[in-house]
């Protein structure tokens, strides 16, 4: 078995499953392990508040509108589902609240005046009349430029 694995997990794979890590690395350039530590980070599931708060830091950045980021949190099996004055962040896989929007750095009043609308699903009237009313003195301020 190769030593140097970053996974400092012992890990046995089936058959000639080594080998063909091998081959793959040889065409990128990385041994066996390296193709298959790469691997495992793609498939890890993000544990650690840091991790999630990374992540979402990320989504928000590249996305432009809620359903790109709807989309892109669900692809690291997470959604955000409004709660109490904001959002939580939890698993889709077993619809546990994660944490707050805020420990992760989603502040929904932020993401309301970036996407122009609420989140899809809200339901809090207030909310709902926050956002109408930031979108409002958003547009007359564009006016008077």
């Amino acid at each position: 078995m190769p030593t140097n694995c970053e996974l400092s997990l012992p890990v046995t794979l089936p058959g000639d499953t080594w080998e063909k890590l091998a081959y793959c690395g040889a065409r990128t350039g990385q041994k066996a392990n390296e193709v298959l530590a790469s691997l495992a980070q793609r498939w890890l599931k993000p544990t650690g508040l840091a991790d999630i708060s990374e992540i979402c830091q990320e989504i928000v950045r590249v996305s432009r509108n809620w359903n790109e980021f709807i989309e892109q949190l669900a692809y690291h099996d997470l959604k955000c589902v409004p709660a109490g004055s904001g959002l939580a962040v939890t698993r889709i896989s077993t619809n546990m609240r994660f944490c707050t929007g805020s420990e992760v750095g989603l502040c929904h009043k932020s993401l309301m005046k970036r996407f122009r609308a609420p989140i899809p699903g809200e339901h809090r009237p207030w909310m709902i009349e926050m956002c109408r009313q930031m979108l409002a003195a958003s547009s007359k301020q564009h006016l008077l430029c």
